[in-house]
């Protein structure tokens, strides 16, 4: 019997992000990101932010995800409709190798992003 509240336990501890993975991702800005701004791969959600800080001039955003993330991905902050935003993490390869529990990884802002944000503040500086 113990051993059947054991697993519906963790059962449903998974559900919740609990029992997954913890990544670090390092991000020059995270303009428009929040506690439980989700993580995106494949389309489908697959985590949440977890926690934003200041660490070594750059910005530290924890995050929990339930699937095993290539180690060559890609993590880009992406916009999700008009009034948010989200991690979008771009599988490089299937190699076998995978990122594991507490690795830090170096982010970046999409490159449309970041062209349509320079577009804005050099139309806003010839106002």
């Amino acid at each position: 019997m113990k051993k059947i509240l054991f697993i519906c336990l963790f059962l449903f501890s998974c559900s919740d992000y609990n029992d997954c993975k913890t990544l670090y991702v390092f991000f020059d800005n995270v303009e428009g990101l929040d506690e439980n701004s989700i993580v995106i791969y494949k389309g489908l959600k697959v985590g949440k932010i977890e926690n934003l800080e200041f660490c070594k001039n750059k910005v530290l955003v924890k995050i929990k995800v339930n699937i095993l993330v290539p180690k060559k991905s890609f993590f880009y902050i992406k916009d999700r409709g008009v009034l948010s935003r989200c991690i979008h993490i771009e599988g490089s390869d299937n190699s076998g190798f995978y990122l594991k529990n507490n690795d830090t990884i170096y982010g970046q802002i999409c490159k449309k992003q970041e062209l349509l944000e320079k577009i804005i503040k050099t139309s806003d500086s010839l106002q």
